[in-house]
Parts: structure tokens; sequence; C-alpha cells
């Protein structure tokens, strides 16, 4: 699913929920923070059928930091999906929009996984198989 730019300010502004994450930087535990936010919006275990968003460079209250959105800094994020720690890889989407007149950089997924730590044990967020309406979904056995 495709937010449009006032639907991404409208969540930018709520309260953090389980579509919402919001970081000011990817300084200090963040990454590991933001790969947890990617493993339960993917999982969707409130079964909105729509995808969680991460914004980097935004305050708790939904302002903009002012962070500078670097390509590294994008290439940070979209380096989340590939670099082992969360299996299955995630289906989403990075992308620098515009939002409330700065730029932010923000992160959609969709798809069920499990988020391993560094010593490899799963901190996997995967509802019961039942629970899942379309069977092709399933990731528990």
């Amino acid at each position: 699913m495709s937010y449009t730019d006032a639907e991404l300010e409208q969540m930018m502004l709520a309260i953090e929920s389980d579509l919402v994450e919001r970081k000011e930087s990817l300084n200090g535990d963040a990454p590991t923070t933001v790969r947890e936010a990617i493993c339960a919006f993917a999982n969707d275990l409130p079964d909105h059928r729509r995808s969680g968003v991460v914004f980097v460079g935004v305050r708790n209250d939904g302002t903009p930091r002012g962070l500078a959105i670097t390509d590294d800094l994008l290439l940070q994020l979209a380096s989340m999906k590939t670099e082992g720690n969360i299996v299955p890889p995630p289906s989403m989407i990075v992308e620098k929009r515009a939002l409330r007149g700065r730029m932010s950089p923000s992160l959609r997924c969709c798809q069920p996984m499990f988020l391993r730590s560094v010593t490899g044990a799963a901190f996997g967020l995967s509802r019961p198989a039942s629970r899942y309406r379309d069977p092709s979904r399933r990731t528990n056995p």
C-alpha cells in the first residue's frame, strides 16, 4: 500500500502505534529498534492489512528534526532488508519524501518475518498459522 504525503504527515503527527515508529536519527540503539519495528509491522498482528511506517529524522512529538537525509542514511535503512538480521528478508520500501516542509526518509514494510539477534536467537513476531486468512502468508509449520 502506498501512502499519500497527506496520509504520511497525519501518521507522522499521530502518536506512535502499531503502524508508526519515529526515530530522530539512526544513532545508538535506533537501528535495533527500527529492525524490531520492521518485524512488528510486517507481521501485522492487529491485522490492519496496511504497511507500517518508520520515520527517521522525526522527534517523538512528530516534528521534523532537520536531519540531513543523505544517500548513506537511505542506504543504511535499505540494507536492513538484506543484512541477515531479519529473516526472511522483508518486503519494504525506503523513500525520501518532503513532509511538513522538510525531507524525511520513511520505510514501509509488509511481510511476515522474524528478527534475529546477533547471537541468532529469534525476536520473531508471528501469529499462529490459524490466524492467517491467506495460507500463502503462513510462516509457522
